[in-house]
């Protein structure tokens, strides 16, 4: 669905609403905004992979390294590629940034460590050792979040259309939650579209862990 059949329903199921004065269509974008992100945080249903080229000695990498890191919600996988290679890698083994020895050492890595997991522009990531080599690649495979909101009518989210009403009744839930001391009736209907909403984060889940044998299918956000 695009952006404006997506608000053309949210507004249709908030008739009772359209009376309010602060109650318009710029309220209505930024809740399914919101639930956009929800769903993707609540699914982890888009995926990655983020390339970053290496620099000798340097202790981390954020978003001005890798514009994608931006938008990393959380990795599952962590790859080192030295330079000139072309195989997949040494997967490295997670490891607390507190567990990081304070002495830095330069070399070939065995840990990585991130610091602003499940943030929007804070994500930072490092090795221990830190990578001694110009050119590598650190390839981090990672669940996240949109690469921008929606905004023009003919945006799409980037999830499954089987999966977009979700954003229709999260968006729903909250107009009516946020009103709902008016009117009695308004407190069921958010709760009513909240029970569908969280049934669809639910389909959602089992659905991929049907479909992939646990494997998260990759959407190309490019």
């Amino acid at each position: 669905m695009t952006f404006q059949v997506i608000q053309h329903l949210v507004w249709d199921n908030c008739q009772e609403l359209q009376g309010i004065a602060d109650f318009n269509q710029k309220k209505v974008k930024v809740y399914i905004n919101r639930g956009y992100y929800d769903f993707v945080r609540r699914t982890k249903c888009i995926a990655d992979i983020v390339d970053i080229t290496t620099v000798a000695d340097q202790h981390s990498y954020t978003a001005t390294d890798a514009a994608n890191l931006a938008f990393v919600y959380k990795p599952y996988q962590v790859r080192y590629i030295e330079a000139g290679n072309t195989d997949r890698g040494d997967i490295l083994k997670y490891k607390d940034f507190s567990e990081i020895p304070d002495v830095k050492s330069a070399g070939t890595p065995f840990w990585y460590w991130t610091r602003g997991v499940m943030t929007r522009g804070e994500f930072e990531i490092g090795t221990h050792p830190v990578i001694g080599e110009t050119a590598a690649t650190l390839r981090v495979y990672a669940y996240m979040f949109p690469l921008a909101d929606l905004s023009l009518d003919a945006d799409e989210p980037l999830i499954k259309e089987a999966w977009q009403d979700a954003l229709v009744d999260y968006a729903t839930w909250k107009l009516f939650k946020v009103y709902q001391h008016n009117n009695r009736e308004w407190k069921e209907k958010a709760r009513e579209h909240k029970f569908n909403y969280m049934e669809m984060v639910d389909l959602a889940n089992q659905e991929m862990i049907t479909d992939s044998d646990d494997v998260l299918e990759v959407i190309d956000v490019y």
